[in-house]
């Protein structure tokens, strides 16, 4: 997946949503702000641009075990 690409926008846009929501996500105390996209981070608050560096690595876990067979997911 590469940055700023549909698929990266719409899985920072989700993750947007369910930090915000607090679904299965930890309290953070700050909104998402979003870097420039020139940047090499993604958000202002360090602690949310880790938290979104650990969700799309098990949104591509997700994506490699679905095409291998061993999880089933609608693409």
């Amino acid at each position: 997946m590469k940055k700023n690409s549909k698929e990266f926008e719409e899985l920072r846009a989700q993750f947007e949503h369910d930090l915000v929501k607090g679904e299965n996500m930890p309290y953070v105390g700050a909104q998402p702000e979003r870097e420039p996209r020139d940047s090499h981070y993604y958000y202002t608050n360090g602690q949310i641009n880790d938290l979104f560096i650990v969700y799309m690595a098990g949104y591509q876990n997700a994506k490699c075990l679905a095409r291998i067979g061993d999880l089933n997911l609608n693409e």
